[in-house]
């Protein structure tokens, strides 16, 4: 008989072992914005995952407040988070949202639009290889496991200009993930013209129910073939 354990008002299968999940990227991923001992998504959906999966989740959170796509590849490129990444059957990214900023904050003192399109063109570089080298370091895995791209929302959402950028890369992160165990997640339509119910009061960070749409959007997406073992 299945045995099983009820923790959290969550009934979880003992039998079956705990499911490793390694969340690298940036404030976001840090949880910068939520409240005062509130968490950020990566408990939250790691949460939402032992409930839609029946079993234990175990997480691990990489991540630096301010980090841009470069540092982000760096570290998953390190043999700390390399390892994290390849034991793991559920990843989470966040990038590209602090190159977004600097290049915004050029674009606001000189009007040029190359000051956001060259950041975050180089910030499409620098995920297509953290794309490619967690696909290398998977290569290998024998279980399915699922990869969730976080795509950008615009913390200037009156600002045209910007938002036509942000759409011009989130699409090019959707041709990223044109591949098996990898997703898209579309933070940019959650949060669009809900602004001020997500957004904290930094305005450009989520709030508590910002990540919590977050964790729940993750979830929404899917869990692949790992729902069916």
């Amino acid at each position: 008989m299945i045995k099983f354990v009820i923790t959290r008002g969550i009934r979880l299968d003992v039998k079956k072992s705990p499911l490793n999940y390694t969340a690298v990227g940036d404030s976001i991923t840090a949880g910068v914005g939520a409240s005062f001992f509130s968490p950020g998504f990566v408990p939250r959906f790691a949460r939402l995952a032992e409930e839609s999966l029946g079993r234990r989740v175990v997480h691990k959170i990489f991540a630096r407040p301010g980090a841009l796509s470069g540092e982000i590849l760096e570290a998953v490129r390190s043999p700390l988070v390399s390892s994290a990444l390849a034991e793991s059957e559920l990843i989470t990214i966040t990038a590209g949202g602090n190159d977004l900023i600097q290049g915004l904050r050029s674009y606001q003192l000189t009007k040029n639009e190359k000051d956001i399109s060259s950041r975050l063109h180089i910030s499409a570089e620098k995920l297509s290889g953290i794309v490619d080298h967690i696909t290398e370091i998977k290569s290998d895995s024998a279980g399915p496991y699922m990869v969730y791209l976080l795509n950008l929302y615009s913390p200037v959402p009156k600002e045209e200009t910007a938002d036509r950028w942000i759409r011009k890369f989130n699409k090019q992160m959707q041709q990223l993930c044109d591949r098996h165990h990898f997703r898209t997640v579309n933070i940019y339509q959650a949060f669009k013209g809900n602004e001020n119910d997500l957004v904290a009061m930094d305005r450009v960070h989520p709030n508590d129910s910002g990540y919590n749409r977050i964790a729940e959007k993750i979830k929404n997406t899917g869990y692949g073939l790992l729902i069916c073992q």
